[in-house]
């Protein structure tokens, strides 16, 4: 993960950065801590993606023209 991700000090232009709600400790008590407390986080960094990818689709549909008017839409999806 990119240090802005991280909660550090980096800077992002994505709309998903520094969202990260789950933290990631330097010392588990067990294997099941550390197994649930990794999968949250990829499940969490794949939401984010997801997101990103997601209003970049939206953005990128919205320049396409329209079949009525041959100009490009303000599509409110």
């Amino acid at each position: 993960m990119s240090e802005a991700k991280q909660g550090g000090t980096g800077t992002s232009t994505s709309p998903a950065s520094n969202i990260n709600r789950v933290r990631i400790p330097d010392f588990f008590n067990s294997f099941e801590e550390y197994k649930s407390i990794f999968t949250e986080a990829l499940i969490e960094e794949l939401n984010l993606q997801m997101l990103e990818l997601a209003l970049n689709f939206r953005s990128a549909c919205a320049k396409l023209p329209s079949k009525q008017t041959g100009k490009k839409t303000d599509n409110n999806f």
